[in-house]
């Protein structure tokens, strides 16, 4: 009976035939017929499991010793405050002091779970990852799909030299790639770079979770030799029956290197934990669900299927931490009490020839010295209304597109915020209080309003309230006067024009009361007056005047 460490960083047990049963047994078990070898996680846990059940191992000691040197060392990293850790060598921006943890922590463990908060910057220790990685590596970066535009983002402000295969910068590139493109169009567009790799340049395939499981992605997928899977807001996979998860659990083994990226690991509870374990090392909890279960959930009913409780807790948080960082956006000094960010939203096709038709006449109207102080805030006005999803008729009516992805883009944030955490969604018009309530209770969320239409006043429920009850304000009516510290996070699912009721809606979030770090998510509509919009507010610019410069300069050909 023979150990050794497999180029492709697993652990590889070569053994007679006898001892079938007791190798098939160990967690993390995987037939190698061309080694003709058992293979397992080279990770602590697997060593571990094989000293215990197995009598006599030949040359182990020196398999074994490269995999206890870098754990050895990512505990070291795991238990520093990270301003004593090395920054990458090969990175655009310098790293925060738990960047640097999380980046120590992803070169030396074949699998973490950075557990970090939403806005605590856990991408980038991803992204310097797959840069300092040697020779031409690949990596698959699974997500939720209105998170897509933010990996090339990042990836080009982190590291310049890496393919993305992903949307790109510009509005038809993101909107081909999220809504137009088929699975097979992805497929081939993924497997053209992986195969064009060269000149020591990382490849990234950065894919939505709804896609990566469908055929023929799943099939090209599982050949692909990956050096690295990364899943973004992992707690997707939560399901351990879930089409998505099985599939992402039988890929995890095939990578060397296996990474889970989330703030809320738990939405409902420690059972979310296995799925997620299982893709990341089943040496930990296991194969078995149902023994996993058993082992932490109180059960009960006629066949056990109702939990009413949890226990052997202690024992469940010491086997998550063994390869798992926790950071909440209270505890990151480096961060701003205020953080902002911005994910662009895609409009869906009938919102962008909407829109491209009505930006049309406003550019010819503005070249032409027609358009007035008066109806230019009208253009400007269903401009964005179009970029929320809504446009109205000569009567006045609410005309809704058949999709809108800003919601859609809600829907994913409050599906990923802190089940028992509130959160406060401005906007600007009562279509969009309309649409805020919809999403809030697609996922679950109690739904309150503070607006000035008859009705819109209930704040005063959302403060006495005690989960994760989202309060859509009306940024006019929420602007002044109002206490929202409850919360600590605020989204602006759309803005106004003013520049003072954009400053004061945030101090109601910061303001005296709040001990806690607030993040801000905006989600304008890529290519649109909301990124005109969004780049004078935060520029603290006159809004008009900066946005009408903008059209004017693409009427005289500026780039569209």
């Amino acid at each position: 009976m023979r150990v050794d460490l497999t180029p492709r960083g697993r652990l590889a047990v070569t053994a007679p035939f006898e001892w079938k049963d007791a190798l098939k047994r160990i967690p993390g078990a995987r037939w190698d017929a061309a080694a003709k070898a058992w293979s397992y996680p080279a990770t602590i846990h697997a060593i571990r499991n094989l000293k215990r059940d197995l009598p006599a191992l030949d040359g182990a000691a020196e398999a074994f010793a490269p995999v206890l040197e870098l754990r050895a060392r990512a505990h070291a990293a795991m238990r520093s405050d990270g301003h004593d850790l090395p920054a990458p060598a090969r990175t655009r921006r310098e790293p925060w002091a738990h960047q640097r943890r999380g980046f120590t922590m992803l070169r030396t463990m074949p699998a973490a779970f950075l557990q970090w908060d939403m806005g605590s910057g856990k991408t980038k220790p991803v992204i310097d990852a797959v840069a300092n990685m040697e020779g031409t590596p690949r990596a698959l970066i699974v997500c939720p799909l209105n998170v897509i535009p933010v990996w090339p983002r990042e990836f080009a402000k982190n590291q310049g030299n890496a393919v993305i295969v992903s949307p790109g910068g510009t509005r038809a590139e993101i909107e081909r790639y999220v809504r137009r493109m088929t699975v097979k169009d992805k497929t081939e567009a993924a497997a053209r770079a992986v195969r064009a790799g060269r000149d020591r340049r990382p490849v990234a395939v950065v894919v939505n979770y709804d896609t990566v499981y469908r055929e023929p992605f799943a099939s090209w997928c599982v050949k692909t030799p990956w050096d690295m899977i990364v899943l973004d807001e992992s707690h997707r996979i939560k399901s351990p029956t879930g089409k998505r998860s099985r599939f992402l659990r039988s890929l995890g083994p095939l990578a060397p290197q296996r990474y889970c990226l989330t703030g809320t690991p738990m939405p409902h509870g420690p059972l979310d934990l296995f799925a997620q374990y299982h893709f990341l090392d089943p040496s930990i909890f296991g194969h078995s669900y149902v023994q996993f279960r058993a082992r932490y959930a109180v059960l009960s009913g006629p066949n056990k299927n109702w939990i009413d409780g949890y226990k052997n807790l202690d024992e469940l948080r010491a086997k998550m931490a063994e390869i798992a960082d926790r950071v909440e956006l209270d505890d990151v000094v480096e961060l701003p009490a205020g953080q902002h960010e911005a994910t662009p939203v895609t409009m869906a096709s009938d919102q962008s020839k909407a829109y491209a038709e009505m930006e049309a006449v406003f550019i010819t109207q503005v070249q032409d010295g027609t358009v007035t102080a008066s109806n230019v805030l009208t253009k400007l006005l269903r401009l964005q209304q179009i970029a929320c999803g809504f446009a109205k008729d000569e009567g006045g009516e609410i005309r809704r597109f058949k999709s809108n992805p800003k919601a859609d883009a809600l829907i994913d944030i409050l599906t990923d915020w802190p089940a028992d955490e509130p959160a406060v969604v401005f906007c600007r018009f009562h279509a969009d209080l309309d649409a805020i309530r919809a999403c809030a209770e697609k996922v679950n969320r109690p739904a309150f309003e503070l607006s000035g239409r008859p009705g819109g006043q209930g704040m005063s429920d959302w403060q006495v309230a005690r989960g994760g009850e989202v309060l859509a304000v009306q940024i006019d009516a929420g602007s002044e006067g109002v206490d929202l510290t409850r919360t600590r996070l605020g989204i602006y699912y759309s803005t106004g024009f003013s520049l003072g009721n954009y400053m004061q809606s945030q101090r109601r979030i910061r303001r005296p009361g709040q001990d806690r770090g607030v993040l801000y998510l905006h989600l304008p509509a890529a290519g649109t007056v909301d990124e005109y919009v969004y780049d004078c507010l935060t520029a603290k610019q006159d809004v008009v005047d900066g946005v009408l410069a903008v059209f004017k300069g693409r009427g005289a050909g500026g780039q569209s």
